[in-house]
């Protein structure tokens, strides 16, 4: 489980890159980018999917950790 967590909080953070790099690319090329324009692109690439991978790290590495055993209700009948 701990992998999978893993896995996929690298390949979202990947694609996050590419988005990145695909934005900053368009705006070079269309001729209407400002170093405002450019700075605001890369700081909402980077948020969100830095945000979510290090989350699924946080969780990965609460999951991996010793479980605490919680004391349940007992059902009356």
């Amino acid at each position: 489980m701990t992998f999978t967590i893993l896995i996929g909080a690298t390949l979202y953070g990947v694609i996050g890159l590419t988005l990145l790099i695909l934005s900053a690319t368009e705006l070079l090329e269309s001729g209407r980018s400002t170093t405002l324009r450019l700075l605001s692109t890369l700081l909402t690439s980077l948020i969100w999917p830095l945000t979510i991978v290090v989350m699924s790290f946080v969780v990965a590495i609460s999951r991996s950790g010793p479980m605490l055993e919680r004391s349940l209700p007992q059902p009356t009948y």
